[in-house]
Protein backbone atom coordinates (compact mmCIF):
# COMPACT_ATOMS: atom_id res chain seq x y z
CA UNK A 1 0.00 0.00 0.00
CA UNK A 2 1.44 3.20 -1.16
CA UNK A 3 2.29 6.15 0.90
CA UNK A 4 -0.23 8.53 -0.77
CA UNK A 5 -0.42 12.57 -0.91
CA UNK A 6 -4.39 13.97 -1.87
CA UNK A 7 -6.08 17.10 -3.37
CA UNK A 8 -9.52 17.16 -3.86
CA UNK A 9 -12.24 19.67 -4.82
CA UNK A 10 -15.61 19.68 -4.81
CA UNK A 11 -17.75 22.51 -6.64
CA UNK A 12 -20.81 24.05 -6.92
CA UNK A 13 -22.77 23.34 -3.72
CA UNK A 14 -22.00 19.64 -3.78
CA UNK A 15 -23.08 18.14 0.03
CA UNK A 16 -20.25 17.84 1.53
CA UNK A 17 -19.79 14.24 2.45
CA UNK A 18 -16.49 14.47 4.00
CA UNK A 19 -18.19 15.67 6.86
CA UNK A 20 -20.49 12.87 7.20
CA UNK A 21 -17.86 10.11 7.02
CA UNK A 22 -18.94 7.36 4.66
CA UNK A 23 -17.44 8.82 1.23
CA UNK A 24 -14.53 9.56 2.23
CA UNK A 25 -13.20 7.18 4.60
CA UNK A 26 -10.43 5.10 2.91
CA UNK A 27 -12.40 2.21 3.58
CA UNK A 28 -14.93 3.53 0.59
CA UNK A 29 -12.80 5.05 -1.37
CA UNK A 30 -11.30 4.11 -4.98
CA UNK A 31 -8.34 1.80 -4.91
CA UNK A 32 -9.47 0.62 -1.26
CA UNK A 33 -9.42 -2.87 -2.09
CA UNK A 34 -5.75 -3.29 -3.08
CA UNK A 35 -4.70 -5.51 -0.32
CA UNK A 36 -0.75 -6.01 0.53
CA UNK A 37 0.53 -9.33 0.79
CA UNK A 38 2.74 -7.86 3.89
CA UNK A 39 1.63 -6.80 6.96
CA UNK A 40 2.37 -3.31 7.39
CA UNK A 41 0.96 0.25 9.30
CA UNK A 42 0.21 3.41 7.64
CA UNK A 43 -0.02 7.00 9.20
CA UNK A 44 -1.99 9.62 6.90
CA UNK A 45 -2.10 13.28 8.48
CA UNK A 46 -4.46 15.26 6.17
CA UNK A 47 -6.12 19.65 5.91
CA UNK A 48 -9.05 20.26 3.10
CA UNK A 49 -10.58 23.74 3.10
CA UNK A 50 -14.09 24.92 1.45
CA UNK A 51 -16.76 27.17 1.40
CA UNK A 52 -20.11 26.19 2.66
CA UNK A 53 -24.18 27.62 2.85
CA UNK A 54 -24.58 31.01 4.41
CA UNK A 55 -20.97 32.49 3.79
CA UNK A 56 -19.05 30.00 6.01
CA UNK A 57 -15.65 28.83 5.24
CA UNK A 58 -14.55 25.39 6.99
CA UNK A 59 -11.28 23.74 7.47
CA UNK A 60 -11.20 20.42 8.14
CA UNK A 61 -8.42 18.38 9.42
CA UNK A 62 -7.78 14.84 10.19
CA UNK A 63 -5.26 12.04 11.57
CA UNK A 64 -5.60 8.25 10.11
CA UNK A 65 -4.31 5.29 11.12
CA UNK A 66 -4.43 2.13 8.88
CA UNK A 67 -2.89 -1.65 9.63
CA UNK A 68 -2.69 -4.47 7.69
CA UNK A 69 -3.15 -7.46 10.43
CA UNK A 70 -2.67 -10.11 7.10
CA UNK A 71 -3.39 -10.18 3.74
CA UNK A 72 -7.23 -10.40 3.69
CA UNK A 73 -8.37 -7.93 6.60
CA UNK A 74 -7.24 -4.02 7.81
CA UNK A 75 -8.18 -1.89 10.42
CA UNK A 76 -8.58 1.53 10.57
CA UNK A 77 -8.97 4.53 12.63
CA UNK A 78 -9.61 8.26 12.01
CA UNK A 79 -9.52 11.24 13.75
CA UNK A 80 -11.27 14.26 12.75
CA UNK A 81 -11.45 18.23 13.72
CA UNK A 82 -13.15 20.90 12.09
CA UNK A 83 -13.33 24.79 12.09
CA UNK A 84 -16.26 27.13 10.46
CA UNK A 85 -16.05 31.21 10.01
CA UNK A 86 -18.52 32.95 9.03
CA UNK A 87 -20.73 35.96 9.85
CA UNK A 88 -18.72 37.21 12.41
CA UNK A 89 -18.33 33.81 14.20
CA UNK A 90 -15.36 31.50 14.17
CA UNK A 91 -15.21 28.12 15.72
CA UNK A 92 -13.28 24.85 16.15
CA UNK A 93 -13.72 21.82 17.76
CA UNK A 94 -12.62 18.02 17.88
CA UNK A 95 -15.50 16.50 15.04
CA UNK A 96 -15.24 12.17 15.17
CA UNK A 97 -13.40 9.22 15.37
CA UNK A 98 -14.26 6.72 12.79
CA UNK A 99 -13.52 2.91 12.97
CA UNK A 100 -13.55 0.55 10.39
CA UNK A 101 -12.46 -2.65 9.94
CA UNK A 102 -12.50 -4.32 5.77
CA UNK A 103 -12.00 -8.17 5.03
CA UNK A 104 -11.59 -10.01 1.95
CA UNK A 105 -14.28 -12.45 1.70
CA UNK A 106 -13.06 -13.92 -1.36
CA UNK A 107 -10.82 -12.52 -4.00
CA UNK A 108 -13.03 -9.47 -5.45
CA UNK A 109 -15.36 -9.07 -2.99
CA UNK A 110 -14.57 -7.12 0.37
CA UNK A 111 -16.91 -6.61 3.62
CA UNK A 112 -16.47 -3.92 5.93
CA UNK A 113 -17.65 -2.91 9.30
CA UNK A 114 -17.41 0.16 10.97
CA UNK A 115 -18.54 3.16 13.57
CA UNK A 116 -18.43 7.12 13.67
CA UNK A 117 -18.17 7.91 16.96
CA UNK A 118 -18.59 11.80 17.99
CA UNK A 119 -16.46 14.03 20.41
CA UNK A 120 -19.03 16.44 20.64
CA UNK A 121 -22.92 16.63 21.15
CA UNK A 122 -23.61 18.83 18.53
CA UNK A 123 -25.02 22.02 20.35
CA UNK A 124 -22.11 23.90 20.36
CA UNK A 125 -23.24 27.70 21.94
CA UNK A 126 -22.60 31.17 21.17
CA UNK A 127 -23.73 33.74 23.50
CA UNK A 128 -25.35 31.29 25.57
CA UNK A 129 -27.55 30.63 22.49
CA UNK A 130 -27.13 27.14 20.55
CA UNK A 131 -26.11 27.23 17.19
CA UNK A 132 -27.29 25.50 14.21
CA UNK A 133 -25.99 22.49 12.52
CA UNK A 134 -23.33 24.29 10.11
CA UNK A 135 -21.26 25.73 12.87
CA UNK A 136 -21.07 22.15 14.63
CA UNK A 137 -17.84 20.51 14.05
CA UNK A 138 -19.72 17.15 14.08
CA UNK A 139 -23.37 15.50 13.81
CA UNK A 140 -23.47 14.86 17.02
CA UNK A 141 -24.22 11.31 15.96
CA UNK A 142 -23.35 7.80 17.13
CA UNK A 143 -23.07 6.11 13.83
CA UNK A 144 -23.10 1.90 12.59
CA UNK A 145 -21.17 1.76 9.06
CA UNK A 146 -21.77 -1.17 6.59
CA UNK A 147 -20.34 -2.00 3.30
CA UNK A 148 -19.60 -4.12 0.11
CA UNK A 149 -17.26 -3.74 -2.15
CA UNK A 150 -16.22 -5.70 -5.54
CA UNK A 151 -13.09 -5.43 -7.58
CA UNK A 152 -12.29 -6.89 -11.20
CA UNK A 153 -9.76 -5.82 -12.56
CA UNK A 154 -9.74 -1.96 -12.81
CA UNK A 155 -13.08 -1.70 -11.94
CA UNK A 156 -14.20 -1.56 -8.30
CA UNK A 157 -17.72 -0.99 -7.19
CA UNK A 158 -18.71 0.03 -3.54
CA UNK A 159 -21.46 0.10 -1.59
CA UNK A 160 -22.36 1.21 1.75
CA UNK A 161 -24.77 2.10 4.30
CA UNK A 162 -24.49 4.48 7.21
CA UNK A 163 -27.01 4.93 10.31
CA UNK A 164 -27.68 7.34 12.60
CA UNK A 165 -27.96 4.96 16.08
CA UNK A 166 -27.85 7.47 18.48
CA UNK A 167 -29.14 11.42 17.99
CA UNK A 168 -27.61 14.24 18.95
CA UNK A 169 -28.68 16.98 21.64
CA UNK A 170 -28.86 19.76 19.20
CA UNK A 171 -31.67 22.36 20.14
CA UNK A 172 -30.92 25.54 17.80
CA UNK A 173 -34.15 26.90 16.74
CA UNK A 174 -34.56 30.12 14.82
CA UNK A 175 -37.21 31.99 17.10
CA UNK A 176 -34.36 31.89 20.03
CA UNK A 177 -32.55 34.82 17.66
CA UNK A 178 -33.90 38.29 17.04
CA UNK A 179 -35.35 39.51 13.72
CA UNK A 180 -32.18 40.60 11.84
CA UNK A 181 -30.01 38.43 12.72
CA UNK A 182 -28.54 35.76 10.47
CA UNK A 183 -28.73 33.15 13.01
CA UNK A 184 -32.04 33.05 13.00
CA UNK A 185 -32.50 32.46 9.00
CA UNK A 186 -30.82 28.96 9.14
CA UNK A 187 -33.11 25.16 9.27
CA UNK A 188 -34.32 24.91 13.24
CA UNK A 189 -32.64 21.49 14.51
CA UNK A 190 -33.94 20.80 18.26
CA UNK A 191 -34.30 17.35 19.21
CA UNK A 192 -33.31 16.99 14.81
CA UNK A 193 -33.78 13.54 13.95
CA UNK A 194 -31.14 12.64 10.75
CA UNK A 195 -32.02 9.35 8.84
CA UNK A 196 -29.73 7.15 7.10
CA UNK A 197 -27.57 7.49 3.75
CA UNK A 198 -26.77 4.76 1.19
CA UNK A 199 -23.74 5.65 -0.81
CA UNK A 200 -22.36 4.00 -4.23
CA UNK A 201 -19.46 4.57 -6.02
CA UNK A 202 -18.28 2.87 -8.89
CA UNK A 203 -14.85 3.99 -9.89
CA UNK A 204 -12.47 2.52 -13.03
CA UNK A 205 -8.41 2.80 -13.33
CA UNK A 206 -6.63 3.27 -16.22
CA UNK A 207 -3.03 3.38 -16.62
CA UNK A 208 -1.23 6.57 -18.59
CA UNK A 209 2.55 6.58 -18.95
CA UNK A 210 4.74 4.65 -16.11
CA UNK A 211 3.32 4.75 -12.81
CA UNK A 212 0.67 7.47 -13.43
CA UNK A 213 -3.00 6.42 -13.31
CA UNK A 214 -6.13 7.96 -13.70
CA UNK A 215 -9.53 7.29 -12.09
CA UNK A 216 -12.74 8.17 -13.33
CA UNK A 217 -15.60 7.82 -10.30
CA UNK A 218 -19.02 8.30 -10.10
CA UNK A 219 -20.69 8.99 -6.13
CA UNK A 220 -24.03 8.59 -5.61
CA UNK A 221 -25.47 9.46 -1.93
CA UNK A 222 -28.88 8.39 -1.01
CA UNK A 223 -30.64 10.21 1.82
CA UNK A 224 -33.19 7.66 3.00
CA UNK A 225 -36.34 9.74 4.14
CA UNK A 226 -36.50 13.44 5.48
CA UNK A 227 -35.44 13.96 8.54
CA UNK A 228 -36.97 15.74 11.31
CA UNK A 229 -36.88 18.44 14.40
CA UNK A 230 -38.90 18.92 17.63
CA UNK A 231 -40.38 22.48 18.90
CA UNK A 232 -41.88 20.46 21.79
CA UNK A 233 -42.60 17.75 23.42
CA UNK A 234 -45.21 16.32 20.91
CA UNK A 235 -44.57 18.48 18.17
CA UNK A 236 -42.39 17.00 15.28
CA UNK A 237 -42.03 18.53 11.66
CA UNK A 238 -40.93 17.06 8.65
CA UNK A 239 -37.85 18.86 7.08
CA UNK A 240 -39.49 18.39 3.42
CA UNK A 241 -37.18 18.25 0.53
CA UNK A 242 -34.15 16.65 2.85
CA UNK A 243 -34.54 13.05 1.79
CA UNK A 244 -33.59 12.57 -1.69
CA UNK A 245 -30.37 11.64 -4.04
CA UNK A 246 -26.89 13.98 -4.03
CA UNK A 247 -24.89 12.92 -7.15
CA UNK A 248 -20.95 13.53 -8.10
CA UNK A 249 -18.17 13.00 -10.62
CA UNK A 250 -14.97 12.61 -9.25
CA UNK A 251 -11.77 11.82 -11.18
CA UNK A 252 -8.44 10.81 -9.26
CA UNK A 253 -4.77 11.00 -10.52
CA UNK A 254 -2.43 8.88 -8.86
CA UNK A 255 1.65 9.13 -8.68
CA UNK A 256 3.54 6.81 -6.37
CA UNK A 257 6.78 7.39 -5.89
CA UNK A 258 9.99 6.12 -3.80
CA UNK A 259 8.28 2.64 -3.25
CA UNK A 260 6.75 4.43 0.36
CA UNK A 261 4.84 7.34 -1.06
CA UNK A 262 2.55 8.88 -3.95
CA UNK A 263 0.47 11.51 -4.99
CA UNK A 264 -3.19 12.00 -5.43
CA UNK A 265 -4.99 14.72 -7.17
CA UNK A 266 -8.69 14.89 -7.72
CA UNK A 267 -11.60 16.42 -8.93
CA UNK A 268 -15.06 16.53 -8.39
CA UNK A 269 -18.68 18.19 -9.44
CA UNK A 270 -22.14 18.05 -8.46
CA UNK A 271 -24.85 16.12 -11.14
CA UNK A 272 -27.49 16.42 -8.18
CA UNK A 273 -28.10 17.56 -4.91
CA UNK A 274 -31.09 17.50 -2.05
CA UNK A 275 -33.75 20.72 -2.09
CA UNK A 276 -32.84 20.57 1.61
CA UNK A 277 -30.07 19.77 3.68
CA UNK A 278 -30.46 20.58 7.59
CA UNK A 279 -27.08 18.63 8.47
CA UNK A 280 -25.08 21.83 7.76
CA UNK A 281 -22.90 19.39 5.24
CA UNK A 282 -23.40 21.23 1.82
CA UNK A 283 -20.20 22.70 0.10
CA UNK A 284 -19.72 25.21 -2.40
CA UNK A 285 -15.95 24.38 -2.90
CA UNK A 286 -13.44 21.69 -1.75
CA UNK A 287 -9.90 21.26 -1.85
CA UNK A 288 -7.48 19.13 0.55
CA UNK A 289 -4.26 17.79 0.78
CA UNK A 290 -3.12 14.31 2.62
CA UNK A 291 0.22 12.67 3.29
CA UNK A 292 0.50 8.93 4.17
CA UNK A 293 3.52 7.48 5.20
CA UNK A 294 3.43 3.66 4.85
CA UNK A 295 6.00 1.36 6.75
Amino acid sequence: MTTMLMVYCISTYAQGCSDAGICTISSFKPGSLNYSDSMHTSVKVGINTGSADHNISVLATYVEYERSVSSNLDINARLTSLSQSGNGISVWGLSDIYLTVKFRVWDQLSLILGAKLPLTDGNRLHNQLPLPMDYQSSLGTVDGIAGLGYKMGSLQLMAGYQHPVIQNDNKYERRLYEEGNILGTFQSTSKYTRNSDILFRASYTVPLVGKLTITPSVLAVYHTDNDTWQSGPDKVHIINGSKGMTLNGNLYVDFPFLMRHAVQASVGFPLAVRDVRPDGLTRGFVAGIEYKYTF
